[in-house]
């Protein structure tokens, strides 16, 4: 049975929202949340404002090699955006209700859409590094949980959105793809035996954040997309060694990638909610 945090990760965060809300008078588009090596690469339009994680109360800091502690507002071709430029895990000992604090403070000033980023393994055979993934859904195998609030349906990430996004990277010039992102809890890498269950589950990526925050965005109203890119490729027929530097070096080299591939998910928005 997972272990499931009641805990609403909206009340820990609802002061520093205030100070947001006083502090930016314009409505925002979208929230993007860094993953590993993530928190200096993304570029996605002119950075306009900043703020130390430690200023905004009931938001943890990055203790992660590769996240950031910094919370930005950028202006970007398809609105304002704001950026957190690192993320908590379940493996640093927090709760799920602390993962999805940066989510939460994003819906409390009034954002909608969510883009969760991430550094994934490919588990898919036709996986390269510096792939793309744009996933269409999830599973949760972390064996934790935090309880949503309303949500009454199956899908976690917005597929309609995730489709249109995928397009439109195509268009852009970065070849996506779509699949199915599993998350386990970490710190470990997976085992051979760990790397084929998840192939035979239907896992396409593998990472150890994004699902159970998600998942509660998802149920608290707001629409989910999620970037996974592809930093080392996983088999099950021999053994492989990885580690977080590897990661963080992927992710750095394909940062033109992941920036023009999250201006394609921001343009993407605008084109939903223009269509009738």
């Amino acid at each position: 049975m997972p272990l499931i945090d009641h805990t609403d990760p909206r009340i820990a965060v609802r002061q520093g929202a205030v100070l947001l809300c006083n502090r930016w008078n314009e409505p925002i588009k979208a929230a993007i949340i860094a993953g590993s090596g993530f928190s200096s690469i993304i570029e996605v339009g002119k950075v306009i404002d900043r703020i130390p994680y430690s200023l905004l109360p009931g938001l943890p800091q990055s203790t992660i090699s590769g996240h950031g502690s910094e919370l930005l507002l950028a202006s970007t071709p398809y609105g304002l955006t704001i950026i957190f430029t690192g993320r908590s895990h379940a493996y640093e000992g927090h709760k799920p209700s602390a993962c999805a604090s940066h989510a939460a403070l994003a819906l409390e000033v009034g954002v909608q859409n969510l883009i969760m980023t991430n550094a994934c393994g490919g588990l898919h055979p036709r996986l390269n590094v510096g792939d793309v993934v744009i996933p269409t859904d999830v599973m949760n195998m972390t064996f934790r949980a935090l309880r949503s609030p309303a949500r009454n349906h199956s899908e976690v990430v917005d597929r309609g959105w995730a489709l249109r996004s995928t397009s439109q990277c195509w268009v852009d010039g970065i070849p996506a793809r779509n699949g199915t992102l599993v998350q386990v809890l970490g710190p470990s890498f997976e085992t051979r035996a760990e790397i084929g269950m998840m192939r035979r589950c239907g896992a396409d990526v593998i990472g150890m954040s994004t699902v159970v925050e998600s998942a509660w965005a998802s149920g608290a109203g707001a629409r989910v997309s999620v970037l996974s890119l592809v930093t080392n490729t996983l088999t099950d027929t021999h053994q492989q060694s990885v580690t977080h530097l590897q990661v963080m070096d992927t992710a750095s080299t394909s940062g033109k990638r992941v920036s023009q591939a999250l201006l394609s998910i921001l343009q993407s928005i605008q084109e939903s909610h223009s269509a009738p």
